[in-house]
């Protein structure tokens, strides 16, 4: 038998099959001795579960064989496995807040705690423990890893302090991620003591969404560095802390001026198109610096229905598209801008709001250029068009901080409808009026626009 082996009803005569055994999660390939395992670990690795009808196959001893330091003797607990797949497991018992007698008494439910190598201490540094069973020897490490919250909704208020029926209002989707070398254990050693638990950070979301001024939950860039800075200040043991935020449209109504124009407290969601933001942050010894802060547009559908050609392409035995020197041109607008914050950690930033870009003017005036260029431009192909977005973008002065611009634009395209079998002519530039609209497949194209190095800030 090995740890880690699950005990079936099969392993053991008739009379014993209605009990129920432990699943042992240990190391794989252990002889089948005693383990010593810490309760300060606070790590659950296994439980005992037999009726009390099946109770003599647990047997409470003194554990003699227990190894470990004189720190750690009070919260030691032990199992011992007989190697032969029989029912005998005996429990060896050191904990104080667990009596043998009681055990072997009520058979009640046991917890089992993580193992820890010879010359590990447990987490919260108060014991080392030696043991008789070794692991065995991996290949394998953990390579990279966070956890977080995924896919939280926050809707908020701001009421007018002079008029409490005049409200401005902001909906989000968060994921906030968190890492940190400090949660290694919770993946290769099941260790669960240094994670903040996923529900945690909701919870943190929701209140700050509450506590923090107005201001900084109405602006999603200031509400992710804000929710950044929270984590990384509370908790020592994380060390970077990631923030992709996704804003939903509401459009304040505005009505004719005969009922009052635009109204206090209705909204409309007058199109698919989302803001986005994302925020990456890490401790550098006391200081929080924002390695990547980066403001973006996604859905945003666009349409010309001239203006637009693609000719002059390379052409071999495979290429069967025609060029054409006017079309519709149509695409779904993503981009994502990185901005540049002012020095300093971000701690001291966010306590000077005024040092801080203007991030919704300049999330307008993105949105502004792209609109136009692709408005205006005679476009010779989606990717001169997209390069002279990004040009306009990072050439406005007002957009100083603006480092880069990218994007991704799916081609949509729209084919002539053949309607010749009633002898019309749709198929030519100038006669085609009917299209079949075609999602997939797609032209798919991106780019990155940057400052020029000697431009940067």
């Amino acid at each position: 038998m090995q740890l880690g082996e699950r005990l079936t009803g099969s392993d053991f005569t008739e009379k014993h099959t209605t009990a129920e055994y432990p699943r042992i999660r240990g190391f794989a390939d252990a002889s089948p001795n005693e383990v010593v395992m810490s309760q300060n670990c606070g790590s659950l690795m296994a439980q005992m579960r037999p009726s009390e009808a099946h109770s003599s196959v647990v047997q409470c001893l003194q554990a003699p064989e227990a190894r470990a330091t004189a720190a750690s003797k009070s919260n030691v607990t032990a199992i011992r496995i007989d190697p032969k797949l029989t029912p005998r497991i005996k429990l060896l018992s050191r904990h104080p807040h667990i009596p043998a007698e009681r055990i072997h008494r009520t058979a009640p439910r046991i917890r089992v705690f993580h193992f820890y190598r010879a010359d590990q201490s447990v987490y919260n540094g108060t014991a080392s423990i030696e043991m008789s069973a070794k692991a065995s020897t991996s290949n394998v490490h953990l390579a990279s890893s966070s956890y977080g919250k995924d896919l939280v909704r926050i809707f908020r208020i701001v009421r007018d302090a002079k008029d409490p029926s005049s409200h401005r209002v902001v909906e989000y989707t968060v994921r906030c991620l968190l890492h940190g070398e400090s949660l290694t254990p919770s993946y290769t050693e099941a260790d669960n003591s240094p994670v903040v638990a996923t529900d945690t950070v909701k919870n943190t979301l929701n209140y700050l969404a509450k506590v923090l001024p107005a201001e900084d939950v109405l602006c999603p860039e200031r509400y992710a560095l804000n929710v950044v800075n929270h984590f990384l200040t509370t908790y020592s043991h994380i060390e970077k802390t990631e923030v992709d935020l996704i804003q939903h449209k509401w459009t304040r109504i505005v009505l004719d001026q005969k009922d009052g124009g635009a109204h206090k407290h209705s909204f409309v969601r007058d199109g698919e198109e989302k803001r986005t933001v994302r925020a990456l942050g890490e401790r550098s010894g006391d200081k929080i610096t924002v390695t990547t802060l980066e403001g973006g547009i996604k859905g945003l559908l666009v349409l010309k229905s001239s203006g637009s050609a693609f000719y002059g392409f390379h052409r071999d035995s495979f290429t069967t598209l025609k060029e054409v020197r006017d079309r519709i041109f149509s695409t779904e607008v993503e981009c994502s801008y990185s901005i540049a914050l002012p020095s300093g950690g971000l701690t001291a930033v966010l306590k000077n709001p005024s040092s801080l870009p203007q991030f919704c003017d300049i999330q307008s005036s993105v949105k502004a250029h792209v609109l136009r260029v692709f408005a205006l431009d005679d476009s010779a192909s989606v990717q001169a068009t997209m390069y002279r977005m990004g040009e306009a973008i990072i050439g406005d002065a007002a957009n100083k901080t603006v480092q880069d611009v990218s994007f991704a634009l799916p081609n949509k395209h729209y084919i002539p409808i053949d309607l010749g079998f009633k002898g019309l002519s749709n198929l030519d530039e100038k006669n085609a009026e009917v299209f079949l609209p075609t999602a997939h497949p797609s032209g798919y194209i991106k780019a990155k626009i940057a400052r020029s190095p000697a431009a940067k800030l």
